[in-house]
């Protein structure tokens, strides 16, 4: 499902898992998301696809790019309360920083996939990697 006015109305109803999950665990707000996914869901799809093996390939992913002390507080999110008091790990919420980030997507000479950040050109680590593209479900 690529098309933007279907996932927006999803987001807009309360009805995204995704948009749903990223508010709860990383703060991420309604507006930030709409203005991100509507980017992805714009991708041209003209990269090298690893299936295909032609130019059709997806070429823009969103991802959550979050500091230690988000991560931690996305750890304790995840609990029920009950594993909250045995392993959850305390976090400064004042301090925990998480925004979405756009991604280029490129499939490199040994046909695995990289993610470049669009605005430092720098490659993604994708450890912790939470991101999604034009035909994920949210």
């Amino acid at each position: 499902m690529t098309n933007f006015s279907t996932k927006k109305q999803l987001v807009e109803n309360g009805k995204s898992e995704v948009f749903n999950n990223w508010h709860k665990m990383f703060g991420i707000g309604k507006d930030e998301f709409l203005e991100n996914l509507k980017w992805v869901c714009e991708d041209p799809r003209n990269g090298k696809s690893t299936v295909s093996n032609k130019h059709n390939g997806l070429t823009r992913e969103i991802a959550i790019k979050a500091n230690a002390e988000a991560m931690k507080r996305a750890e304790y999110m995840a609990m029920n309360a009950e594993a909250r008091k045995m392993f959850g790990e305390s976090f400064d919420e004042d301090k925990c920083e998480a925004h979405i980030i756009k991604l280029e997507r490129k499939v490199n000479d040994i046909d695995a996939t990289e993610y470049y950040d669009i605005n430092t050109g720098k490659l993604f680590s994708t450890t912790n990697f939470i991101a999604i593209s034009a035909t994920d479900r949210i």
